[in-house]
Parts: C-alpha cells; sequence; structure tokens
C-alpha cells in the first residue's frame, strides 16, 4: 500500500467516524432500552412471587445492563460524542442495583 492509498484510507475513516460512532451509540441505547424491559419484567415476577431463580436472572439482567450502561457513558465521554448525543437525545445512564431478598 503506497502512502497516497493510506492517506486516502485515514481521510475516509476520519469522515466516517461520526457515522460510526452515532450506530454505536444507536445500538447501545437499543441494547439497553431491551435489557430494562427485561428487567422490569422480571422485577413484576419476582413481585408476585418470590423464587430464586427469578432473583438470579434479575442479577443477570442486571449484570448485562451494567456493562452496556458502563460502555454507552464511556462512549459519551468525547466531544464529538456528546455533540452527537445531544443532537439525536443519548444520555448518559445509571447503574441499576438490586439487593434482592
Amino acid at each position: 500500500m503506497n502512502s497516497t492509498t493510506m492517506l486516502i484510507t485515514i481521510i475516509i475513516l476520519i469522515a466516517l467516524y461520526p457515522f460510526i460512532l452515532y450506530y454505536q451509540l444507536k445500538t447501545l441505547k437499543i441494547k439497553m432500552d431491551k435489557r430494562w424491559n427485561q428487567i422490569e419484567k422480571l422485577l413484576k415476577e419476582e413481585a408476585d412471587e418470590s423464587s430464586q431463580q427469578i432473583i438470579e436472572e434479575i442479577h443477570i439482567a442486571r449484570r448485562s445492563y451494567n456493562k452496556l450502561v458502563r460502555e454507552n457513558n464511556h462512549k459519551l465521554c468525547s466531544s464529538l460524542a456528546q455533540f452527537i448525543a445531544k443532537k439525536h437525545a443519548f444520555t448518559q445512564r445509571d447503574f441499576f442495583e438490586f439487593q434482592g431478598r
């Protein structure tokens, strides 16, 4: 690969980076929303019948949700991500804490 091709590749990647970042943030938002809906459903089940299996499922979903939140919040630290976040209503989220019974 010669230097001209490398330079063109770098310029293309720089130009595409905002779109890549938007896609990553949008994907994280969808995953977090889906996981949060699962947690809410499990919490309703836990309120009805407190079983060890449901509590364990809540803890598993909590860990997965918090991992997504950590990744989302970390991505939103850059100034470009903050610009994209304001334009498309991406926000940092709080971690979910669950003590169980």
